[in-house]
């Protein structure tokens, strides 16, 4: 990958308030991911479109990946 674009400052504001708009119940849908990825037993995951990168980071607390 050559190209790396960082999404910060008003550039990731004006991203979260495109996605809280084109994408309904956003809030409500990662409010209820990690209880949904909680009951799979995979062990792979793939992120497609992550956006900022920050609901990623925060996913991965919650569930505790890679400890």
């Amino acid at each position: 990958m050559n190209n790396v674009e960082l999404f910060e400052n008003e550039r990731a504001t004006g991203y979260n308030q495109f996605v809280e708009i084109w994408i309904p119940n956003y809030h409500y849908f990662l409010y209820c991911l990690p209880k949904l990825l909680s009951e799979t037993t995979a062990k792979d995951l793939l992120v497609v479109g992550c956006g900022t990168g920050k609901k990623l980071n925060d996913l991965s607390t919650c569930l505790r990946i890679g400890t």
